[in-house]
């Protein structure tokens, strides 16, 4: 330990216990006390492996991870929050650049600004269905990160949430969305599609901008009434807009991309082979496909899924040969 260190370590101890009396150290952790409740407001920067944060200390609730209270904390690779959580606090994880897992409990409704920015190594988290916000730039510069789920529950979304975060594929939005905020994928390079829900009414400046590999925008609703400037620059040549028939507010193309409309699946060809069947049928690219069997009408079955590639794609039942005399039907289903 040089002097720095113990000179900082002298310094956060008058701190816990001489001259703020509502801050104390514990373990690890340092905490405010507010009454009943308790606010973890610190970490020991040499702190590293699992952290688990305790859901009382002292008899009192923690409910909150305070403004930075983990900033910097480099070398901790998983947190455990606990149960009866609130609030994660702004930048609270900010630059934990080897946390790889953290666990939410269902109790948290915040996500505060830039709280997992800078968090290098986290590939995937859970965001529960208590959340109601997420503040901007909450997962920006997490440079692994590969996808990830918006709850249904989440009603306020900020901007530059993955902003360069160029390794996410995938995202799903909540039905309700109604902005998607300006810088929202910013170089987002492995970002391959992208679904609008329909209420979605504003989009930002440069939502997408250098989403080298986005191919389909999909629509589920009208063109929004308010877009920013640039939100297509440096996207994949072969990227294309697909609405539904219904859609009003679109031309030949939007923002630049061509403009094509979903009229639905069409099975292009069925036929046998060896035995098997097999249809044919055009696709949107990143898009999910289920595939059904019936021979009744009454009953269908589920025999696999297909992710489309932008064009046709083949599939080959994967059954046993059927038994003869019985003619099979098929469907295909649109997933997302």
């Amino acid at each position: 330990m040089n002097k720095y260190d113990s000179f900082r370590k002298f310094t956060l101890l008058l701190l816990c216990f001489a001259f703020l009396p509502s801050v104390f150290c514990a373990d690890q952790l340092t905490y405010h006390t507010d009454g009943e409740t308790l606010t973890v407001i610190g970490c020991d920067k040499n702190a590293s492996g699992e952290i688990v944060i305790p859901s009382k200390h002292n008899g009192k609730q923690v409910t909150s991870i305070g403004y930075a209270a983990f900033f910097m904390c480099t070398s901790i690779s998983s947190v455990k929050i606990p149960q009866g959580v609130k609030n994660i606090g702004r930048h609270s994880f900010s630059g934990c650049t080897s946390l790889k897992k953290v666990t939410i409990p269902n109790s948290v409704s915040k996500i505060d600004g830039g709280a997992f920015s800078g968090c290098i190594n986290l590939t995937s988290i859970t965001i529960p269905e208590s959340v109601t916000i997420i503040g901007s730039g909450a997962f920006s510069h997490c440079g692994n990160l590969t996808s990830i789920t918006i709850p249904e529950s989440v009603t306020s979304i900020g901007e530059l949430v993955f902003y360069n975060c160029n390794k996410l594929v995938h995202v799903s939005f909540p039905a309700n969305t109604k902005s998607i905020k300006r810088w929202f994928f910013y170089n987002c390079e492995s970002l391959e599609r992208v679904i609008i829900p329909s209420n979605v009414s504003t989009i930002g400046n440069e939502a997408f901008y250098n989403c080298k590999s986005l191919r389909s925008v999909i629509f589920k609703g009208s063109a929004p009434k308010k877009l920013g400037e640039n939100l297509f620059s440096g996207v994949s040549d072969n990227a294309k807009v697909f609405i539904y028939p219904d859609a009003t507010g679109f031309v030949e193309t939007f923002e630049g991309l061509p403009v094509e409309v979903v009229n639905g699946v069409k099975i292009k060809f069925s036929g046998q082979s060896n035995n098997q069947f097999e249809i044919r049928f055009d696709t949107i690219p990143g898009s999910n496909y289920k595939i059904e069997v019936t021979q009744d009408f009454n009953q269908w079955s589920e025999i696999g899924e297909v992710v489309g590639t932008g064009s046709t794609v083949r599939f080959i039942d994967p059954r046993l040969p059927l038994v003869p005399f019985k003619r099979n039907y098929f469907r295909v289903k649109l997933i997302d």
